[in-house]
């Protein structure tokens, strides 16, 4: 095995075990925020304003006051909730402790779903596998020499 042989063999092995890594990695993140939802303390928020634009999927954008501060904050989660609320009404949040900018409402499901799945996979398995391919096939064919 000559030299460049083994240099991208070893790249190839390199990038496939990096992809091996970080797929679980980011597939065990999926359901960060159902866990904050379960284990955070509830509190009320009022709805500031809703805005709803459709185009070619439907765009959802609650802003509630901060429970902290009074801030007007983009609401997590308004793209899963059923019926949009009204402004002026409560709503249930939770306050992410890591980051108490982000507000998360409970109502909505956060459970991963089958397309959060495919999406994560597809942005961390198949980059690995496409440069571990380039590395061992696409660039291990026999050059010509220059006449």
């Amino acid at each position: 095995m000559t030299c460049p042989t083994a240099l991208r063999t070893a790249a190839s092995l390199a990038v496939l075990l990096a992809g091996l890594v970080i797929t679980p990695v980011a597939l065990s993140h999926l359901d960060d925020n159902q866990h904050l939802v379960e284990t955070q303390p509830t509190r009320e928020v009022e709805v500031v304003a809703v805005y709803s634009q459709t185009l070619h999927t439907q765009l959802t954008t609650v802003i509630v006051r901060h429970p902290d501060n009074a801030t007007p904050t983009n609401l997590e989660g308004a793209d899963k909730l059923v019926a949009l609320p009204e402004p002026g009404a409560y709503v249930p949040v939770v306050v992410d402790p890591s980051d108490r900018s982000k507000l998360l409402i409970t109502t909505a499901d956060w459970a991963p779903t089958w397309l959060d799945y495919t999406t994560t996979v597809a942005a961390t398995a198949l980059p690995a596998l496409t440069l571990a391919a380039l590395f061992s096939g696409v660039l291990t064919r026999g050059r010509k020499p220059v006449e």
